[in-house]
């Protein structure tokens, strides 16, 4: 009994450690809504809902709903709808979680470019769940117009969707995989990597064609690991969203609504292209050292059977030289001389 006691105020401790994560990131995420508080590019706490369910910690979703309350309601939105916000966050990420254990039934979701597609659409279909009934709530609450339902719904659902692609294999490769010792001239270009990246990126998205960006996805990708790949995707969509919140952008587009669709549309693209990116190079690499373990097997069993002809020579030729010796010695009246040296050479040799 004292036990389960422990056991469930350890769960009740992370449950309100979880809700004040959720609650923290919910109003960061608000911070940078472009279309009115309750809409931003991308939802964070989706993807820190997903990686809790990633390490098996389902008993966190009550969390999601609570989270989500004490957000929203403090955006001004009347407790009714909050709740309903609420409820409808806590079915996507349940959603999700059954759906995952069903399709994946796997951790490491980053080992192949079948489990990424199978969790994009997982992520997809759960996050519809939360837009229906965001939206929903707040039209028939008088937040939102009835004409602006399907760009409220594709923006709320994008949103979500970022916020689970680029979040959750953030927190997993950073959370799981081990870290390796690293030359120091490797940290040296790690460094100037990611100071590379903040400086393009600022530039990318004031001056030029945003889809340039993938160039550090693609290169994180392929020279350093899992981890830098999902962070540059990161780091990158949010200097992304800076650049639209606080300057001029490439991303602006003729209405708020626009400019939403637009960044959103950027950040969800990216984060795919480098999620099976990341996958392809990981299976890559994975096949590239099985052949290398079978390479090294079959050279051993090479190696194996060499050495055990050669000892058959070896065993051979001594035979071949004992038989030589007795047959020198033999003579027809010492017979029985000759068979004690043959036998004692077939003795010697056969360890007898």
């Amino acid at each position: 009994m004292k036990l389960d006691l422990v056991t469930n105020l350890k769960k009740s401790g992370h449950i309100l450690l979880f809700i004040l994560i959720y609650f923290i990131f919910a109003k960061i995420s608000m911070f940078f809504g472009i279309s009115y508080g309750n809409v931003s590019p991308f939802w964070i706490p989706a993807g820190i809902a997903v990686s809790a369910i990633l390490f098996s910690r389902i008993y966190l979703l009550p969390g999601v709903f609570f989270g989500t309350v004490f957000s929203v309601a403090t955006t001004g939105v009347t407790l009714p709808v909050a709740i309903s916000l609420g409820i409808g966050n806590f079915l996507a990420i349940s959603v999700f979680c059954l759906a995952f254990q069903h399709l994946i039934k796997e951790k490491m979701f980053l080992s192949s470019p079948g489990l990424i597609f199978k969790f994009c659409i997982i992520s997809a279909g759960s996050s519809l769940i939360a837009a229906g009934i965001g939206v929903s709530s707040l039209i028939l609450s008088g937040y939102v117009q009835v004409p602006d339902i399907l760009i409220n719904s594709l923006t709320w659902w994008l949103g979500d969707v970022a916020g689970m692609l680029i979040i959750a294999p953030v927190i997993f490769t950073w959370s799981t995989l081990t870290k390796a010792s690293l030359a120091k001239y490797i940290r040296i270009e790690h460094v100037f990597f990611y100071f590379l990246l903040i400086i393009g990126s600022m530039l990318i998205f004031s001056y030029s064609t945003p889809y340039v960006f993938l160039i550090f996805v693609i290169y994180a990708a392929f020279r350093f690991s899992a981890r830098h790949g999902t962070l540059t995707v990161l780091i990158g969509d949010l200097i992304a969203i800076w650049s639209v919140y606080f300057s001029q952008s490439v991303f602006f587009g003729s209405s708020v609504h626009d400019t939403l669709f637009s960044i959103q549309s950027f950040i969800t693209i990216t984060s795919i292209t480098g999620l099976f990116l990341i996958s392809a190079l990981h299976e890559r690499k994975k096949v590239m050292n099985e052949l290398q373990a079978a390479k090294r097997e079959l050279e051993d069993r090479v190696a194996n059977q060499s050495l055990t002809i050669r000892e058959r020579e070896t065993r051979f030729s001594e035979l071949v030289n004992a038989m030589r010796s007795g047959v020198v010695v033999y003579r027809p009246t010492h017979v029985g001389v000759t068979q004690i040296a043959l036998q004692k050479n077939y003795s010697a040799y056969f360890g007898l």
